[in-house]
């Protein structure tokens, strides 16, 4: 678990989202929960962001508002060939639900290599 945080971690770094935006937190933990149980992704309002805000003691509106903001800062500051390679449009921000499913295949996919 250590490894794959770390990996996503450094992924979210690289797309310009750092540790002072609690997005990077939300988005880190959510990633992890979607690797750990693809299921999740179907309901991310409904499996997903309830764990996160019952573990960082937050409201579900929050932690969505946190990772929205988080997707806005990537694709303002983000490498544009990284954002290429993870999201196919990598210059339209996707919804939430698909930024955490992209991120999650890609990282897993990092993690196979």
């Amino acid at each position: 678990m250590l490894q794959l945080q770390e990996k996503i971690k450094y992924i979210l770094y690289q797309l310009g989202v750092n540790s002072t935006y609690l997005g990077y937190y939300y988005l880190t933990l959510a990633i992890a929960i979607a690797i750990e149980e693809e299921e999740n992704l179907l309901y991310i309002s409904k499996n997903i962001y309830p764990r996160i805000a019952e573990q960082y003691h937050t409201s579900i509106s929050c932690v969505e508002r946190n990772i929205r903001t988080a997707a806005d800062v990537m694709f303002r500051h983000g490498s544009p060939q990284l954002l290429a390679e993870i999201f196919i449009d990598g210059k339209n921000r996707p919804k939430n639900s698909r930024l955490i499913s992209c991120l999650a295949l890609y990282v897993k996919k990092q993690l196979s290599e």
